[in-house]
């Protein structure tokens, strides 16, 4: 079973990493690692898969592009991730 997450961070570095784990055949990017201090951290978990951040659908974007993405929207005063979490 999987829940949709919707985490809000504030201005500034995300404190987080995601990539693909899975390989090029598979369109799900994964948070694989949280840092401690992160902006996130308490919001969202190693695993959970990025849906949407803001108003753009990240499902079908490389982990290069979400991060170009998110490096760009650094000064935005709220960003909201939509995640997928399985229970």
């Amino acid at each position: 079973m999987y829940n949709s997450i919707t985490a809000t961070a504030p201005p500034g570095k995300l404190g987080l990493v995601i990539a693909n784990p899975k390989g090029r055949g598979s369109n799900m990017l994964t948070v694989v690692q949280l840092n401690e201090g992160s902006a996130l951290h308490g919001q969202v978990r190693v695993g959970d898969s990025l849906l949407r951040l803001d108003d753009v659908d990240c499902r079908r974007m490389t982990a290069a592009e979400v991060s170009q993405l998110v490096g760009s929207r650094s000064g935005a005063s709220e960003r909201t991730f939509v995640l997928l979490r399985q229970q």
